[in-house]
């Protein structure tokens, strides 16, 4: 179904499509449609998607389609996620590159200018820094020109870092057929594994471009719901696809290493860090006041959102062990934690001894995903994702 369109100006040639997914984001997202207000550069498009909100952000983007100076590309659809929404939005797209943005970030436009003069080299990709609490580079590779090469790929794949700082040139998501996972958070999981073997050339850019916001909640910032297990999917996901397509061995201990990370050391570690109170004890044991660590031992250990965030940690233990028989994963965790501070690793060992007193996970995270998308079809497999879904309606252009 096609809405009537709104009348908007066509551009001959558009070199970029900013692409941001929306969910109910009436409030978290008035200060990055404020920054896109003010681009006027006409070889630039927007291409929003609301992914089925059930406040007014509909109505909210359209109006301001009307009054941005910009082509605006405005899509509707059934909630499924921001993969979802983002695999609409860049197959209606008409850029030569896309941005992919979150609603509740922002950007600084330097990166357009910095955009517009790397354009011509064809670069697959121009990563910016991220600015959170301090300026940081995800990818933690030098400023400049870069060529993929089997010396290069292990540090992509063990460090590819964040999608939404780079500029990605389309044609890489059409030749090569590689999409998001709908219905699921943390899709950016699976894309950081596939994406290495697929880049050739790309550039680091010294500009802090892309501004990650943490005035509002959201499932990947703050809490552990059921959705936030997705992570644990999209890894899986991910891997199992990076494992194919490696063709050597630093490939593929480069992989197995970034999803023990992923699935395990970064999830446990969030599942205990995650909105829970700190009571002091690690700090007193630290400087060795032993009398106030003590008095404080039975309030850490012994508090409900530990043992909940222990057992919760030992249920994706559990299933870790169980899922990567289908994955071919040789590799043993504990074993690539060497890395870790001290109170991490050794949490992290204990949780996994402790996941042997389990029974089978898998029917419990596979009832975790059908709570967390009641609307999507699960598959025989619980690491097959639902692959992308383009039916939206359009509004614009």
């Amino acid at each position: 179904m096609v809405d009537k369109p709104h009348a908007t100006q066509s551009t001959p040639t558009t070199h970029l499509s900013i692409v941001v997914p929306f969910y109910n984001a009436t409030k978290n997202s008035q200060r990055l449609l404020a920054t896109l207000r003010t681009l006027t550069q006409p070889w630039i498009e927007l291409v929003f998607v609301d992914d089925g909100s059930t406040d007014e952000t509909y109505e909210m983007l359209a109006e301001f389609s009307k009054q941005c100076e910009l082509p605006v590309v405005l899509l509707r659809q059934e909630n499924g996620g921001p993969g979802k929404a983002r695999n609409s939005g860049i197959r209606c797209s008409k850029g030569e590159y896309v941005w992919l943005v979150d609603c509740d970030d922002d950007i600084d436009i330097a990166a357009i200018a910095e955009f517009h003069r790397l354009r011509p080299e064809g670069f697959d990709f121009i990563d910016f820094d991220m600015l959170n609490v301090s300026p940081s580079n995800t990818m933690g590779l030098d400023f400049g020109r870069h060529r993929n090469s089997p010396e290069l790929r292990p540090r992509l794949l063990g460090g590819y870092g964040a999608l939404c700082t780079k500029i990605t040139r389309r044609e890489l998501f059409i030749k090569n057929d590689v999409w998001y996972p709908d219905h699921c958070f943390y899709e950016d999981n699976a894309l950081s594994l596939i994406w290495p073997f697929y880049v050739h050339t790309f550039y680091k850019s010294e500009l802090t471009a892309y501004i990650h916001l943490m005035d509002f909640a959201s499932v990947t910032r703050q809490r552990v719901t059921v959705r936030y297990f997705d992570r644990l999917r999209t890894a899986a996901w991910g891997y199992s696809i990076a494992r194919k397509l490696a063709t050597t061995p630093e490939d593929v201990a480069a992989a197995e290493n970034r999803f023990i990370d992923l699935y395990l050391t970064k999830t446990t570690a969030q599942i205990f860090g995650m909105s829970y109170p700190d009571t002091g004890f690690f700090s007193s044991l630290k400087s060795r006041r032993y009398a106030e660590a003590a008095s404080k031992m039975v309030k850490h250990f012994g508090s409900l959102w530990y043992l909940r965030s222990w057992l919760q940690s030992a249920r994706v233990h559990r299933h870790f062990r169980e899922i990567t028989r289908d994955i071919d994963l040789v590799a043993h965790p504990l074993g690539r934690t060497k890395n870790l501070d001290l109170k991490s690793r050794i949490r992290l060992r204990a949780v996994w001894f402790t996941s042997f007193v389990l029974p089978s996970q898998l029917r419990y995270f596979r009832q975790l995903s059908e709570r967390a998308w009641p609307s999507r079809e699960m598959y025989g497999s619980w690491i097959e994702p639902r692959m992308p879904n383009t039916a939206s309606t359009l509004i614009g252009n």
